[in-house]
């Protein structure tokens, strides 16, 4: 793809300014104590004034295409978490110096790795497309499990789905389903993977299930009360559908201000099955502070009243997958926060994970490692044709870690490598009796 950068300038003054921006941002955590604004909260203002810099960093880096993978880290994060505090603030006043700076530095440390100026390998990764079995057929079959495994997961747990108060109704039905729910999400990337075989090959039978499997898994999701696979649906394709074809910018804006109200929608609708009155623009203030909430939760939690959890939370949700009943990490941190309400259980965002189990600097790490993660993937979805639903996927599971911690994408990693080792196993198979074959007829000829 064009490589086309936003600001003409050389990498000699991206890297002076780079530096320039984190300079600014050590001094003013060291220092902040001691400035003072008459007539208001200082520490609001330099949390604005620090984001805003930051955001900076990114845009001395920023391609004149907004649909990238950077950009859609930044925006999930911004939108989930980093923007929050200022949207706790306005609706309830204060908020804990500590919470600013495990934000802002957390922010700096992804910026930090995202923008590293790495000199990644960029080896093209071709395939052979003789093959006996077609992928498509292989996507139509799995697609079609899944689901059947979705309306057989609303059929056996309708008792529950369906019993007007749907907050506590999912929460029980998601018991002792761990494997049957991986199953049921497998849809999502057979989605995916039809929808590139469309657009590079003009497939209308690919095309036909899309439509379907889009249609069918929707339904049931809404049944479900789930928003989380419907928008890893729309974000997948829109990622697929840019790398295909790019996408302008203004229709990329408009297209996240309808997921946006779509999440809200699906937010508003969830709320009123479970007897609960909310409207859109309180759902919507909900959202954006969400994460700000949830995060001072764990902040006050750990390690005050409960340890540092060392890597442990990262297992809970694959001691789900094995027999028996087993709760999930949200229901685990809810428990351990001492929260009691209807419903499902306490996404602490990816900053509150990893404080959970490494407090403070283990948060700037983890950060600073997932932000070279992203350049590297920024980097094969520009450059590698081969790998672009694989890496398109991969960024659809990796977003909701910012909202729910790693340990609440594991299961979907699993499916993802499971996926693309089962797939490429049967190709190389299928390929390998089709080179066969082609042996004994050249044989037979000789």
């Amino acid at each position: 793809m064009e490589q086309d950068y936003l600001l003409k300038i050389g990498n000699k003054n991206k890297t002076i300014m780079f530096t320039i921006f984190v300079t600014i941002i050590v001094l003013i955590e060291l220092f902040k104590n001691i400035v003072n604004i008459p007539g208001f909260d200082n520490s609001i203002i330099l949390f604005i004034v620090e984001y805003m810099i930051i955001t900076l960093i990114f845009l001395v880096y920023a391609k004149k295409k907004i649909l990238t993978m950077k950009n859609v880290f930044v925006f999930v994060f911004s939108f989930m978490l980093g923007l929050s505090p200022i949207f706790y603030y306005i609706n309830m006043g204060e908020i804990n110096e500590s919470h600013f700076t495990i934000i802002i530095l957390s922010y700096l440390a992804l910026a930090v790795g995202m923008n590293l100026n790495i000199k990644w390998k960029n080896k093209e990764i071709c395939y052979e497309s003789k093959y006996r079995i077609k992928l498509e057929d292989i996507c139509i079959i799995i697609g079609l499990i899944s689901l059947i495994s979705n309306v057989y997961y609303i059929f056996i747990n309708r008792a529950y789905l369906l019993s007007g108060n749907l907050e506590a109704g999912r929460t029980a039905a998601l018991s002792s389903n761990g494997i049957l729910i991986v199953l049921m999400n497998i849809v999502i990337p057979m989605i995916g993977l039809l929808f590139d075989i469309y657009l590079k090959k003009g497939s209308k039978k690919s095309l036909f299930f899309v439509i379907i499997f889009i249609f069918g898994s929707s339904i049931c999701y809404l049944i479900q009360g789930t928003r989380t696979p419907i928008m890893k649906i729309i974000i997948l394709m829109l990622l697929i559908y840019n790398f295909r074809r790019n996408i302008k910018n203004r229709t990329v804006i408009l297209i996240a201000i309808m997921g946006i109200v779509l999440l809200i929608g699906m937010q508003v609708v969830r709320a009123q099955r479970s007897n609960e009155s909310i409207g859109f623009f309180k759902s919507l203030l909900n959202t954006l502070q969400n994460g700000s909430v949830n995060l001072q939760y764990v902040q006050k939690t750990f390690s005050e009243k409960e340890p540092y959890q060392n890597g442990y939370t990262y297992l809970i949700n694959l001691i789900m997958l094995l027999p028996g009943e087993d709760i999930d990490f949200t229901l685990w941190l809810k428990d351990k926060l001492n929260l009691d309400f209807a419903g499902g259980g306490v996404t602490p965002t990816i900053i509150g994970e990893s404080y959970i189990n490494f407090g403070n600097t283990g948060a700037y790490i983890i950060l600073f490692l997932i932000g070279i993660l992203i350049n590297y993937i920024d980097n094969r979805y520009s450059y590698n044709k081969s790998e672009v639903f694989w890496i398109c996927y991969f960024v659809t599971i990796f977003i909701d870690s910012f909202r729910g911690g790693i340990a609440n994408i594991e299961v979907n990693l699993l499916i993802y490598f499971g996926l693309y080792f089962f797939i490429e196993k049967i190709l190389k198979i299928s390929n390998k009796k089709v080179k066969e074959h082609s042996n004994e007829d050249s044989n037979v000829r000789t």
